[in-house]
């Protein structure tokens, strides 16, 4: 089973400022296999985390992963893709879908909230959330 953390967060103070992802993918016994760590430009903290769980659900398969742990400091979309509450809000409905599709393809999957050990250092650069320049 492999583990992936992933996070997004977006610069503060702007409901819609740059925002970046991270995911780090590793072995069960914590060999990185792979990481994404990239600016996305201007988004919710909420679509930030989406894109990052997707984007890392998508590295997890290219690398034939299928029973995998995922670890999310994101209480919203944890309990949405687990189906525990709705998606009320519009602009997240679609990202919702794709997260979804990718997790039905997974034979085992656990998504959490939280993190275990050093599967945090999935979260993004805080340079990828900042001002150019």
């Amino acid at each position: 089973m492999g583990g992936m953390a992933s996070d997004g967060r977006r610069r503060s103070g702007d409901p819609l400022g740059r925002a970046a992802i991270g995911a780090l993918l590793r072995t069960p016994r914590l060999v990185t296999m792979a990481q994404i760590s990239k600016a996305i430009g201007p988004a919710t903290h909420n679509v930030a985390e989406y894109r990052a769980l997707i984007e890392g659900l998508e590295l997890a398969r290219d690398y034939g992963i299928q029973r995998i742990r995922v670890y999310m400091d994101s209480e919203l979309v944890v309990d949405q893709v687990n189906g525990v509450s709705a998606v009320r809000q519009a602009h997240l409905s679609e990202l919702h879908k794709v997260a979804s599709d990718l997790v039905a393809l997974f034979k085992s999957i656990r998504i959490q909230l939280g993190a275990s050990g050093d599967e945090r250092r999935g979260r993004p650069t805080r340079e990828g959330c900042s001002p150019r320049p």
